[in-house]
Parts: C-alpha cells; sequence; structure tokens
C-alpha cells in the first residue's frame, strides 16, 4: 500500500469512529441502545444483539463521502460491517463495565442529548424561510453586478535566465527574427514552460508576481517585453492574447448565489428565532462576577471575603 492510500484508509477509518460514535449516542439518547435499532433484516449477531440492514444503512449514511468510498461494493461493505461489530464488542464491553452509568459519560450525552434537539429544532423551524426562487436569484444578481465581473486576463509565454545579460542575449536575437517557442526551449530554465515554448497559460489579473504581471499587462497582444526581474530570475515576456474584464453571466452564477441567500436566511433565521425565545422567556439571576472569573482564569471570591457582602 503506497502513501497516499495509506492516508486514505486512516481518514476513512478516522470518520468511521466518528460516525459511528455519534450514531451510538443517538441510539442512546433515544433510548434505543440496542444494535438492533434501524429495523430490517439483520446482517450479524453479535453476543446475541442483532445488527440490522436499516442500521447498516443509516451508519454508512452518515459518513462524509470521502469515507464512504473506502466502504463501495461487496469487499468494502464486509469491512465496514467489521466497523460496526468491533463498536458493538465495544459498546458490549463498556455497559459490562458500568460506563453507562459513569457521571462523565452521563455528562456528555445530557450535552449531546441538548445540542442535538436544540439542531432538529432549529432546521425544522427555519426550513420555511430558507427557499430561494429564480427570482430572488436575479434580483441579488442585478443589485450586485458589480460583483460578478470577471478580472482581465493575459494569456502569456515567458524564456526565464539567470541574468540580466542573458536576458538581453535573448532579446536581441528575437528581434533578429529568432522563434520565441525555440529559444525557450533552449534557454529558458523554467521546466515546466519550457518545452511548450515558454507557455504559461491564462492568468488573472492579481495572480502573477507583480514585476511580471505589470510589464505583461502593459504589453500588446502579439508583443515581447524588455528584460524583467523577479524573485527568480530575468525573464522575457511574450503576451499570446489579452482578454478584458467581462460581465459573468447570471447562469454562471446562480449555483453560488443561491447558496449565499440561504445561508443569509438560515442565519436571519436562526438570529430572528433565538430573539423571539428570549423575549418570551424569563432569565435573571447573571452571575457576571463569576462568569469574569471563569472566563479571566480568576477565582471567585467567596461571600463573606473582604471586598464582598
Amino acid at each position: 500500500m503506497n502513501g497516499s492510500m495509506a492516508l486514505k484508509r486512516i481518514a476513512a477509518a478516522f470518520a468511521v469512529c466518528v460516525a459511528l460514535s455519534g450514531c451510538s449516542r443517538i441510539q442512546e439518547g433515544s433510548g434505543a441502545g440496542d444494535s438492533g435499532a434501524g429495523g430490517g433484516e439483520t446482517l450479524v449477531t453479535v453476543n446475541s444483539k442483532p445488527v440490522t440492514a436499516g442500521q447498516f444503512k443509516r451508519d454508512i449514511a452518515l459518513l462524509p463521502s470521502y469515507a464512504r468510498t473506502e466502504f463501495a461494493g461487496a469487499e468494502g461493505g464486509k469491512r465496514f460491517l467489521d466497523e460496526i461489530v468491533g463498536r458493538e464488542l465495544l459498546y458490549q464491553a463498556a455497559i459490562e463495565k458500568g460506563l453507562d452509568r459513569d457521571s462523565e459519560y452521563l455528562g456528555a450525552l445530557e450535552s449531546f442529548r441538548k445540542a442535538q434537539l436544540a439542531s432538529m429544532f432549529i432546521e425544522r423551524e427555519i426550513k420555511s424561510s430558507m427557499p430561494v426562487t429564480e427570482a430572488d436569484v436575479k434580483k441579488y444578481y442585478d443589485e450586485n453586478k458589480a460583483g460578478f465581473v470577471a478580472p482581465p486576463k493575459i494569456h502569456a509565454a515567458h524564456i526565464l535566465v539567470k541574468s540580466e545579460q542573458e536576458a538581453r542575449q535573448v532579446s536581441a536575437m528575437l528581434k533578429g527574427g529568432a522563434s520565441f517557442e525555440k529559444l525557450a526551449a533552449e534557454k529558458s530554465i523554467d521546466d515546466s514552460s519550457k518545452e511548450q515554448g515558454g507557455d504559461l497559460g491564462t492568468f488573472p489579473r492579481g495572480s502573477l508576481v507583480p514585476a511580471f504581471e505589470e510589464a505583461a499587462f502593459a504589453l500588446a497582444a502579439g508583443s515581447v517585453s524588455a528584460p524583467v526581474k523577479t524573485e527568480f530570475g530575468w525573464h522575457v515576456i511574450k503576451v499570446v492574447e489579452k482578454m478584458p474584464e467581462e460581465q459573468v453571466s447570471v447562469e454562471k452564477v446562480s449555483d453560488f448565489i443561491k447558496t449565499r441567500l440561504e445561508e443569509e436566511r438560515r442565519r436571519q433565521g436562526y438570529d430572528d428565532l433565538v430573539k423571539r425565545l428570549k423575549q418570551a422567556a424569563k432569565i435573571s439571576n447573571v452571575n457576571d462576577a463569576l462568569l469574569k472569573s471563569i472566563t479571566e482564569g480568576a477565582q471567585p471570591m467567596k461571600p463573606g471575603s473582604a471586598g464582598h457582602p
């Protein structure tokens, strides 16, 4: 197994641990702690506890996409089932040790239960405020057209050499009629572009080394620059093509706009929901001194101590 594959397997194993751990907590928090939760036919029985097809499908669906690919196909399914069996054995061993009554576990379970219920409540309460229509997208696009303008671009090539003297020699040879592409192949020290005649591809303004970019964007299409110095050496630049800035069509950015509007509405819906709940609630006895002592790492003063009533 090469290094890349090993890293993928490690990442997938970690994702399995996280997903199965979270799944166990959901089951336990809902009072369905046995492995048979999820329904469907039994895939395997672990010490009399069934693992069902429904549980298998649910658990694998919790994995991020990169981890699911590691468990694709029949062989992958067997490996994932083995992970579930291992998790179930660890769960049963923990129960035998009485860890389900441990105060640390109970505290963590309560925190998870609160977070899970709050998350479900938020999703269901604000879901109706999230739909974004095509008209919404078009309106946002029209109001923010300036933000959807592609910067000017150039298609450039270069010949990179070590010294100014070499660069001037290259310039002189080009003025004498030499082929830019052949000189790039013969003299450029940029191995990534020399075999392509020095071709660097297309770049938007703002993505190149400043000195190189300033010289390149000042040239007309088809022109060649005087020698230009950068941290990489001396360049002789040829601009193959210049493309002005252009307005990006709404069709090309509609998905981006829709996602942005949905996120904005979700945030606004959350803020409105919490504000409404706070207005209806009775919140009192906020202990600012205690909060300050906790956040600043100081010891809270005890009642009756100096400076405290």
